[in-house]
């Protein structure tokens, strides 16, 4: 349905909000025998102009229409207190936010936003206490301390990826903020746009998300308060592809480098959350087992993002300013080349010698090479990126 009303269809950005909204209607309601919460934070790059924002307008009209308007959260971040206070009122909450690259650029430094500052340590503390009760920052009046029980806080955010990547550093690859994320990168301006449909959503989908809306596992008066979700078991082939994919991880992540590692540290936890997402869709209401095509799914996906976030972390995150420049220089070199008058307009923000200096590191990493081409009237120079067989690392392990 979103690709269908959409005026630029974004296959992969269609899936991230879809995934999004399952895990928001489906929150406090089910899991697994590993105590798994469907709590995503989900993000999705495009291009300005590309139709990034539409699977947010669907998602807001789905619930609409399904009833579950009280969903819907914020769609703007004021301060880490504001963050409390609507997980606090409404539990089971999703935030569709926009421009994520330029808030977690705020978020990063106290001196620019200190009321923004302590947003990365709550979202990462609502992400691992989904199963349990999460209590707020302490005051002396005890009154004032918020206790949430079972906090799912499902966020759908949206950026530039040049906004995002510039955004990153290593300590939040460290610290494990970009480890928790789901990143779906759109298709930019190649998708060719089409006439959308004006057809109203599913109602299979709208019932679905009703049916959701209204189950409350564990009955009682208190369902809502401290729910009780309900276990949709593992079948044994499933289970047994599951295990294996955690146990290859761990062998993995034993061999990587402790930046890479942590990245693949949370894959386990993403696969087992994709699963049980997509075994709620695929049964449109409480599934009775969680299938061996429901973890296949979870973890070719999982994967996928995985290897995608870290190709752009060692394309894109520096831990210095010499290293971000370089890589910015490196980014701006196309397959085919580029000649030196045409890289020295393009980097203009930077002096003249510290362009030949930069220039000069990356051909002695084997990041570039230097071809000299004959013309009609005289030799130009011409700058390539190495074949990837003779790259080295150029200051960071995450290029590897």
């Amino acid at each position: 349905h979103t690709l269908a009303t959409s005026l630029y269809p974004q296959p992969e950005l269609a899936l991230a909000g879809a995934v999004a909204l399952v895990g928001t209607i489906t929150g406090r309601k089910v899991t697994d025998a590993y105590r798994t919460r469907t709590n995503v934070y989900v993000l999705g790059l495009g291009l300005s102009g590309a139709g990034k924002e539409h699977a947010r307008s669907v998602n807001k009209e789905l619930l609409i229409r399904g009833q579950a308007e009280k969903l819907i959260g914020s769609e703007r971040v004021g301060s880490h207190a504001g963050i409390v206070t609507t997980i606090h009122d409404q539990p089971a909450t999703l935030m569709q936010l926009d421009e994520m690259g330029r808030l977690l650029e705020t978020m990063k430094d106290p001196r620019k936003a200190p009321h923004l500052f302590n947003c990365i340590t709550v979202l990462m503390q609502l992400y691992s206490s989904s199963g349990t009760i999460w209590k707020a920052d302490a005051y002396a009046d005890a009154k004032k301390v918020k206790t949430i029980d079972q906090p799912h806080l499902c966020i759908y955010g949206t950026a530039t990826p040049d906004s995002f990547w510039h955004s990153l550093s290593t300590d939040n690859i460290a610290e494990g903020l970009i480890g928790r994320l789901l990143v779906f990168e759109g298709r930019g301006y190649e998708v060719e746009m089409q006439s959308p449909s004006s057809d109203a959503p599913p109602q299979t989908v709208i019932d679905a998300i009703r049916w959701w809306q209204e189950y409350r596992p564990g009955g009682g008066n208190l369902s809502s308060e401290h729910p009780q979700p309900k276990k949709a078991p593992h079948t044994p082939e499933a289970d047994d592809r599951f295990l294996g994919h955690i146990k290859a991880i761990n062998a993995r992540r034993i061999k990587e480098h402790p930046l890479r590692a942590a990245v693949w540290s949370r894959s386990g936890e993403k696969v087992a959350k994709l699963a049980l997402i997509h075994a709620c869709s695929r049964s449109r209401c409480l599934p009775e087992t969680i299938t061996r095509e429901d973890v296949d799914w979870g973890i070719r996906l999982g994967n996928w993002l995985t290897r995608r976030l870290l190709a752009g972390c060692a394309n894109h995150v520096s831990e210095n300013e010499t290293e971000a420049k370089s890589k910015r220089i490196l980014n701006m070199i196309p397959p085919q080349g580029i000649t030196t008058n045409a890289l020295t307009r393009r980097t203009q923000w930077l002096r003249s010698r510290e362009r030949d200096e930069l220039l000069r590191d990356l051909l002695a990493c084997g990041l570039i090479v230097m071809e000299q081409c004959q013309t009609k009237t005289r030799p130009k120079t011409l700058l390539k990126r190495a074949p990837r067989k003779r790259q080295k690392s150029v200051n960071s392990s995450m290029t590897n």
